[in-house]
Parts: C-alpha cells; sequence; structure tokens
C-alpha cells in the first residue's frame, strides 16, 4: 500500500471512531436522561424524593453511562485501526 493509501484508510477508521464514538455518547446519555426522569418521577410520585436519592442516583446513573459510552468509544477507536491495519 502506499502513502495515498495509508492516509486514506487511516483517515477512514478516524472518521469511522468519532462518528462510532458520537452514537455511543448519544445514546447512553439520552439512556440516561431517560432512566434518570423515569426514576425521578416514580420516587417523586410516590414520595421518596430525597436530596440523598438524587445526589446518588444522578452521580451513579452519569458516571455509569458516561463510562460506558467512553470505554465503548476507546475500543471501537482500536478495533477499527486494527481491523484497517490488518486489511492493509
Amino acid at each position: 500500500m502506499d502513502g495515498a493509501g495509508a492516509t486514506g484508510a487511516i483517515t477512514c477508521a478516524a472518521g469511522f471512531a468519532a462518528g462510532f464514538a458520537f452514537f455511543f455518547l448519544a445514546a447512553f446519555f439520552l439512556a440516561a436522561f431517560f432512566f434518570a426522569g423515569f426514576f425521578l418521577a416514580a420516587f417523586f410520585l410516590a414520595g421518596f424524593f430525597t436530596a440523598f436519592f438524587f445526589a446518588v442516583f444522578f452521580f451513579a446513573a452519569f458516571f455509569f453511562f458516561f463510562f460506558a459510552g467512553f470505554f465503548a468509544a476507546f475500543f471501537a477507536f482500536f478495533f477499527v485501526a486494527i481491523t484497517a491495519s490488518i486489511k492493509s
């Protein structure tokens, strides 16, 4: 493979990884907001809404979804990079 082909493969892999990362982060954050809103409403209506629950639930939800999305994007980038290098 010449230099132009390698550059194209790297650019393609980087673009795919960026799109993959955006998709995963968007999906996980949307899921976090949805479930947080659902549980927030459920606990508020049930009378269990407290500052402690609010803080713990939101910290856990955003921590989990953020890192799940981050690691999914991180490993997706390496998967694409390795696949592109093997095919070249």
